[in-house]
């Protein structure tokens, strides 16, 4: 299941561009943008600690786990693609 980052939402009701919460957060502009589009692959926890603490929610405020099994990415936008887990490195 994808994990959803609600900043787009959080920021429009604030009325809030990117590049006011990158410089607010000290957040470089391509982690927002990353956050906002919801084009990342990690989420790092102090990025999301300085967003939290920002618009003062709760880390389940700011991201969702979706059942949907598609995503949004630029790079795939037109073409739904199923969420598969990485598969477990067995040691040695």
């Amino acid at each position: 299941m994808p994990v959803i980052c609600r900043l787009r939402k959080l920021m429009y009701d604030r009325e809030l561009k990117q590049f006011e919460v990158a410089v607010a957060t000290k957040l470089s502009p391509t982690i927002i943008g990353n956050l906002y589009h919801n084009q990342f692959q990690r989420i790092d926890c102090k990025t999301a600690e300085k967003l939290c603490r920002y618009f003062g929610c709760q880390l389940g405020d700011l991201f969702e786990v979706s059942d949907m099994r598609e995503t949004t990415r630029k790079d795939t936008a037109s073409k739904p693609i199923e969420y598969t887990p990485e598969p477990k490195l067995s040691p040695g």
